[in-house]
């Protein structure tokens, strides 16, 4: 099977076993990955342009991360994203973030062993419309307020699920 890359007109061979990013990453194409694919960044984001009954389906993690994006505009993890038959892949907007130099997220917390198959949500931080907010931070520690206002600005296209987390952190917190 065959895994082609839009807009570079690249193809590749691959197997059943072997991500897209794995493919990408032994071709020399860029797709930006801050956790190394355990999931846990989300960055390595791209869609499939053709092909889209020609993958597995997403597993729970992965859908965490991309919520609704995957029935919307076919989004998948390129970490996570297997096949077994010929598919594209849209890169335009990994192409669009390199050229516009958005710089890279680090994972938080301790030490990320990237050699871990599972991957670990970091007590105290959030990500919101691609941004990592640090809801324990002095300045929203005594404010649940402001954090609440934070998540509201982002406008979330899953804000629902946004603000469930929010009140289970914001309860959690309030047992300490």
């Amino acid at each position: 099977m065959k895994i082609k890359f839009y807009p570079l007109d690249k193809e590749f061979e691959a197997s059943s076993d072997e991500s897209v990013l794995d493919i990408a990453k032994e071709h020399g194409i860029q797709i930006k990955s801050v956790c190394g694919g355990l999931p846990s960044c989300a960055e390595c984001r791209v869609q499939i342009k053709d092909g889209e009954f020609n993958v597995f389906p997403p597993s729970e993690e992965e859908m965490a991360l991309i919520g609704t994006a995957h029935f919307v505009d076919r989004s998948r993890l390129s970490c996570q994203l297997k096949c077994f038959g010929n598919i594209t892949i849209d890169l335009t907007e990994q192409i669009e973030k390199q050229s516009r130099g958005v710089s890279t997220k680090k994972p938080r917390g301790k030490h990320v062993d990237t050699s871990q198959k599972e991957s670990f949500a970091v007590e105290g931080s959030i990500i919101l419309g691609g941004k990592e907010l640090d809801i324990f931070g002095s300045s929203n520690k005594q404010n649940p307020e402001k954090l609440e206002q934070m998540v509201q600005d982002e406008r979330l296209e899953d804000a629902e699920t946004a603000r469930i987390e929010l009140e289970r952190i914001k309860r959690k917190h309030k047992e300490k």
